[in-house]
């Protein structure tokens, strides 16, 4: 399973996915809304493949939905539907969203940065074998 990994950041957006050694950047800021960050990296990552999305981003969460706009970036992130902008059909759950954390039993892995997830083969963690 080939992953685009996103790490959404006040200064910079952060891109890297599964077989691509080298991290790309994107300078954010005040005017980056959610369509202006979905547009741009996917302008960076023409001719990419990837099989899942998972994306960093530092706000509030609540149900597996982003529900406060950034301070530092710019409006529209509320609501925004990720999912359907990046051509998936399933919604993924965010990295703050604590009631999702609370009603799962604990992690198998545990990850300090998002794009540490490159590390892992998670085709191999998602079988339900390996997680029982």
């Amino acid at each position: 399973m080939k992953i685009l990994v996103i790490d959404v950041g006040g200064s910079h957006i952060k891109v890297r996915a599964t077989g691509h050694k080298k991290r790309m950047e994107i300078p954010s800021g005040p005017k980056m809304t959610a369509g202006k960050m979905v547009a741009a990296v996917q302008k960076l990552t023409a001719g990419w493949q990837y099989d899942a999305v998972t994306i960093g981003y530092l706000g509030l969460v609540l149900h597996g939905r982003i529900v406060s706009e950034p301070h530092n970036l710019g409006l529209g992130w509320v609501g925004f539907a990720f999912q359907k902008a990046f051509g998936f059909v399933r919604q993924g759950h965010y990295a703050t969203d604590a009631t999702m954390l609370a009603t799962y039993p604990a992690a198998v892995i545990s990850v300090e940065s998002i794009g540490d997830l490159l590390r892992y083969d998670l085709v191999q963690l998602l079988k339900p074998d390996v997680l029982k």
